[in-house]
């Protein structure tokens, strides 16, 4: 999405120096936890953590305070690349946006419409338009460590500090031109520039020291010791102190600007917490590290990012008193101020099951509020702007039943796990009131009575059904030439990532509707990659479950030996808490097994990959060099966090298809017949269907044909011989000779392979374009599979399949969020017009 032009805002009013701040927010960055803290500074709490991208490192804010823009510096071994955009009121990240290969973003400020980002891993400053959202200047540093960047008051010149050459890089902005390079002293990092545009200050963390320059010619004017590893440099909007983070001495150094003498030192009775997973790990010992500094206007109140302790601390300016302790995510680095307040509307953006829950319950949200959120989201991304088309209908009781959940809540009565989640269902699935009509016009007056058995689970668990998902018409099982996502009832589904293209399918609609953060969690059903592909072209988490897991009752088939319905996701942990719920033994299920309930959510365990072995199926690779490289950069995770990867060979690869598809044929027929009838549809069978598409075809088949539907109806019965063969057959190749035969042949724990390629060009004229496919394997066997993101192929998504054994969901899920955990490769989308093919 591309930002308008920033409109400007008031200002903060500036404040008496004994008062508190008044409304305002502080953006902390977690470099640690990939996440951004909105912090209310009037009343110290957090207001929204919003996911932004790898190792954020440093934010500007926008001059009227509206947008944070986020550098996403990556993690050791995996640079980053990409600046995210929060809008601060609404507490979410409205756009992503790529660098391309300038890569490692570090230091950034804002002046007018450019912001200006270091590019450490390419020695460069880049400009970046926030009219356009278009990258508008690369000026060459020529100096290693391109790491912080100051500006001059006007504008008109940038100072870089490179922290490998112990340098300082003057660049002219106006003209784009590199004016000089001075050297600084040793591990220059920290810049500032004073308030006046006279002096530039610059902390040395490896001399030790802080020196002041003339910003004009460079003269050094003066050297002043600091305490250990000086880090960064503030000047405090009067331009009368300067304050100096010393990360290894655990404080923060203030001078007097004017007589360039050392004033005091602010001190934290705050230790370190454990070092796994930091950036520094356990290099400073037990100091509290602190990094950012940021003094709002006023300049009375001075808050320090302690990365260490997890916290920012607010110090009174007057005595260097620490006055309270701001709570933040893992490893605060950067930050920036804004006179912006998070809005009281729920921030709903990447928000996930475990947060919403811990809201509820601390009173600070409330399921009528979220749902009321939800409901303002589609309205304004799905109806409107990227117009996304991925809610088919929405429940015109939501909201209602949002606030029974509350009252309940109220009233001490929780009724599970996902009590007040708002969940979207893919329009092949029961619900009573709604209509159910696999994305066909010849159904959309049929409101089925009863809901389905896992809509029932649903219910059962507190959640709120927010609406029903658009999909590929029948389940993409009308046409071979059909475009995935789109519907004679419901149009066509556009990916978030990329307008244009493809969202894949056929749970096309909930894909995209939880890539846009547009419910919670939803539900997807899948015979043959039905849940995995749209899931790793949105950016999502997608579990097919073992197929009799999860009841199929109330959902309109494709396959009796296939079908499945399966959570969607942005995590791994929000899809174990909803297949938490939709697991249960269904009687009336011919495929449906009893077994021992299993916790799901339990059994998820960041160390699951260590001591697995695990088999590469490389006959899914080798069609597209951007996911082959993406795959292979995954399986050296999978290494790294201890498994034991080997590449196998399915002797049966492939083979089951033309069997699969007579299945798929015959039992389409007889399943759809038995629903329609069931149900009391407006068409009481595939036959009646064919007709009513063929009296209707304008309106119906404007894209593509039913032949499909035509060779099904052309099928015998399910005693016929050829049909039983095949079912046999297909199930042999694929399972028996297939997928079993490599797991226990080489004692694997599971099998991985891309799960399918980028999204393609949505095309109504030649329809789909599959790239490749590594869940096909899983889906005929009746076995589960898992998608987890792995990374992009030219800023589109792209997924890890995980394949197991049959009821092997929960080992699955511990995989699959281990490698989540390791890689944090899930971004939010940004609504591009286009993306590069």
């Amino acid at each position: 999405m591309r930002p308008a032009a920033l409109p400007l805002l008031c200002l903060a009013a500036a404040f008496a120096a004994s008062t508190p701040a008044c409304a305002d927010t502080l953006v902390v960055l977690n470099k640690a936890a990939d996440t951004a803290t909105l912090l209310d500074l009037a009343s110290g709490r957090e207001r929204a953590t919003v996911a932004v991208g790898a190792g954020p490192h440093e934010a500007a804010v926008s001059p009227d305070g509206r947008w944070a823009l986020v550098a996403n510096y990556g993690r050791p071994g995996a640079p980053g690349n990409s600046l995210s955009l929060v809008d601060v009121a609404a507490a979410r990240v409205v756009a992503m946006h790529r660098l391309g290969r300038y890569d490692r973003p570090h230091g950034i400020a804002w002046h007018g419409d450019t912001a200006w980002v270091t590019a450490e891993g390419q020695r460069a400053l880049v400009g970046w338009s926030a009219r356009t959202g278009e990258r508008v200047a690369v000026l060459p540093t020529d100096q290693a460590g391109s790491h912080m960047v100051a500006l001059h008051p006007d504008g008109s010149r940038a100072y870089v500090s490179n922290l490998g050459d112990d340098s300082v890089t003057v660049i002219d902005l106006e003209k784009g031109e590199r004016l000089g390079v001075w050297k600084t002293g040793d591990g220059a990092e920290g810049i500032a520039v004073s308030p006046d545009g006279r002096e530039l200050w610059v902390g040395h963390r490896d001399a030790g020291d802080v020196a002041v320059f003339d910003a004009a010619s460079g003269r050094e004017l003066a050297r002043l010791p600091a305490a250990g590893f000086p880090i960064r440099v503030t000047i405090t909007p009067d331009g009368s102190r300067v304050l100096v983070s010393c990360a290894e001495a655990g404080l923060v150094r203030v001078y007097d600007r004017a007589a360039r003498r050392h004033l005091a030192d602010i001190r934290f009775d705050r230790e370190a917490k454990d070092a796994e997973g930091r950036l520094f790990g356990d290099r400073f010992g037990k100091s509290p590290l602190p990094i950012g500094i940021v003094v709002p206007p006023a300049g009375n109140r001075a808050y320090v990012a302690l990365a260490s302790a997890d916290a920012v601390a607010e110090v009174d300016l007057g005595d260097y008193r620490v006055r309270r302790w701001l709570p933040t995510g893992k490893e605060p680095d950067g930050m920036a101020w804004s006179p912006v307040v998070v809005s009281d509307t729920a921030n709903v953006v990447e928000l996930d099951v475990a947060t919403a829950r811990a809201a509820f319950e601390a009173g600070t949200l409330s399921a009528e509020a979220l749902a009321a959120a939800y409901l303002d989201r589609i309205a304004a991304i799905d109806r409107a702007g990227p117009r996304l088309n991925s809610v088919i209908e929405l429940n015109p009781a939501a909201l209602d039943e949002a606030r029974a959940r509350d009252a309940e809540r109220a009233a001490g009565k929780v009724r599970g796990p996902l009590h007040g989640i708002p969940v979207l269902l893919k329009d092949n699935i029961d619900v009573a009131g709604l209509v159910n009509s696999a994305g066909s016009l010849a159904l959309a007056n049929h409101r089925p009575k009863d809901d389905a058995f896992l809509v029932a689970r649903l219910r059962d668990a507190g959640a709120v059904v927010l609406g029903k998902t658009n999909l590929s018409e029948w389940a993409n099982f009308r046409s071979s030439h059909s475009s995935s996502g789109w519907s004679s009832r419901g149009g066509q589904t556009r990916n978030p990532y990329a307008l244009e293209r493809n969202p894949c399918g056929s749970s096309s609609g909930t894909g995209a509707a939880i890539a846009a953060s547009l419910a919670t969690v939803g539900v997807g059903t899948e015979t043959d990659g039905s849940i995995l592909c749209p899931s790793a072209v949105n950016g999502l988490v997608g579990l097919k479950p073992t197929v009799g897991l999860v009841s199929r009752d109330g959902i309109i088939p494709i396959s009796a030996t296939q079908d499945t319905a399966g959570p969607m996701a942005r995590t791994v942990a929000d899809a174990a808490a909803l297949l938490q719920v939709l697991v249960a033994h269904d009687a009336a299920d011919p495929a449906a097994v009893q077994r021992p309930r299993v916790d799901y959510l339990s059994a998820l365990d960041a160390q699951a990959l260590a001591g697995k072995r695990i088999g590469v199926l490389r006959q899914a690779m080798g069609r597209h060099p951007a996911v082959d490289a993406a795959t292979e950069s995954a399986l050296e995770v999978l290494r790294k966090a201890g498994a034991d990867v080997v590449d196998v060979t399915v002797p049966t690869w492939g083979q089951w298809g033309q069997a699969e598809f007579e299945v798929l044929l015959h039992e389409f027929k007889a399943g759809l017949d038995d629903y329609l009838r069931g149900s009391g549809a407006p068409v009481a069978s595939l036959e009646a269907l064919i007709a009513w598409n063929e009296a209707n075809a304008a309106a119906a088949m404007p894209f593509f044909g039913q032949d499909l539907l035509v060779q099904a109806q052309a099928k015998p019965g399910l005693d016929d011989k050829a049909y039983v063969e095949a079912r046999a057959k297909a199930r042999r190749l694929a399972r028996d000779e297939g997928l079993m035969a490599v797991l226990d042949g080489q004692k694997l724990d599971a099998l991985v392979a891309p799960t399918t390629g980028p999204a393609w060009p949505t095309d109504h004229v030649l329809g789909d374009h599959f790239v490749s496919a590594g869940y096909g394997m899983a889906a005929v066997a009746g076995t589960p599979s898992l998608t987890v993101p792995m990374g992009e192929a030219s800023e589109l998504p792209l997924g890890l399949a995980f394949l197991g054994r049959p009821h092997s969901e929960a080992e699955l899920l511990a995989l699959g969020y281990a490698f989540e955990q390791a890689t944090r490769a899930r971004r939010p989308p940004g609504f591009a017009p286009g993306a590069t093919p």
